[in-house]
């Protein structure tokens, strides 16, 4: 079966110009796109209004008692009301539907070099939820192509604070579609991982071009790190070593445990076999992630990894 998609109706151009009081203005949160207005920013938009006032009009549609709901142009109409400007210069619509309102604030608003990444993939989302879009079609509004439209969808796959170092500029937009594969892992770790690897990745500029390159990379890091809250276990599964990175995530007793049982039995390490990385598969805490020259795996369960070191030990 075929179907076929509405065509995208024009936003209406019978509008009216008008002088208007900004106190009357009611801001409608889901048809504004931008999620986030820098503060610095204002306090400029804010000062240039109370010199010269608001030259380029905002849009807003009739709503009732003399009311109107804003459109297009939220910081200057914030800017408008701290400057306490009597009247600011609108574009009014008697009418205008949802879709519409979308279409006006998306492209007004991607016109603007300082929209963040999230705020735009934010803005493409409420499109095609509000506005009945595909992708396609939003694209073809927009003037942007589909496969950009997509790559920016898929920042809201992520966690939110990989997202927030995204949009602030702590990580680089290149730095989504390796944290994405992080984030679809398939073990239960998957989210906490990826909000590690973020971190790590903001804090330290050297990672960045291996993690690019290579998803794995962070992964050994982590592995790596000294354990603190929020980091989640993740182990190399191509040995067992006698100083396994298990403290602070199991209890102090379990781990004095098992490290002076190797040491009674004289053991510093015991490879893992191919029973092991099953055992882990079909337990879910396996991560198999090909690279350029041979698979890499991860084990993301302290307590399986102790069980299974037991029974090499038994």
């Amino acid at each position: 079966m075929t179907t076929t998609s509405a065509p995208i109706s024009a936003p209406p151009n019978d509008a009216t110009l008008a002088s208007i009081d900004p106190s009357l203005i009611d801001v409608v949160e889901e048809f504004n796109p931008r999620a986030s207005m820098d503060d610095e920013q204002l306090r400029e938009l804010t000062a240039s209004v109370r010199s010269v006032g608001v030259l380029q009009p905002i849009t807003v549609v009739r709503a009732n008692k003399g009311r109107y709901r804003l459109v297009v142009g939220h910081r200057r109409l914030a800017a408008a009301l701290a400057a306490k400007v009597p009247t600011v210069p609108s574009l009014v619509y008697d009418a205008i539907d949802d879709a519409s309102k979308l279409q006006f604030a998306i492209i007004e608003n991607l016109q603007r070099e300082d929209m963040n990444p999230v705020d735009e993939a934010q803005a493409y989302q409420r499109a095609i939820a509000g506005g009945s879009l595909t992708q396609k079609q939003l694209a073809s509004v927009i003037g942007k192509s589909a496969s950009h439209v997509s790559e920016r969808l898929r920042l809201l796959k992520l966690p939110d604070e990989a997202r927030s170092l995204i949009a602030s500029g702590s990580l680089p937009l290149a730095a989504a579609k390796p944290l994405g594969q992080l984030a679809a892992l398939k073990v239960p770790t998957a989210e906490a991982i990826t909000r590690a690897a973020a971190k790590l990745l903001a804090a330290d500029e050297s990672l960045l071009d291996d993690f690019l390159d290579d998803a794995t990379s962070v992964l050994y890091v982590i592995a790596s790190e000294e354990p603190s809250d929020g980091m989640p276990f993740v182990y190399r599964a191509n040995s067992y070593s006698r100083h396994l990175p298990l403290e602070g995530h199991l209890p102090d007793e379990q781990v004095a445990a098992l490290t002076d049982r190797m040491e009674r039995l004289g053991m510093r390490s015991v490879t893992l076999d191919q029973s092991d990385i099953d055992a882990a598969r079909a337990y879910g805490c396996l991560i198999e992630l090909e690279t350029r020259f041979t698979p890499q795996r991860f084990i993301t369960d302290a307590e399986f990894l102790v069980s299974r070191l037991n029974e090499a030990l038994d």
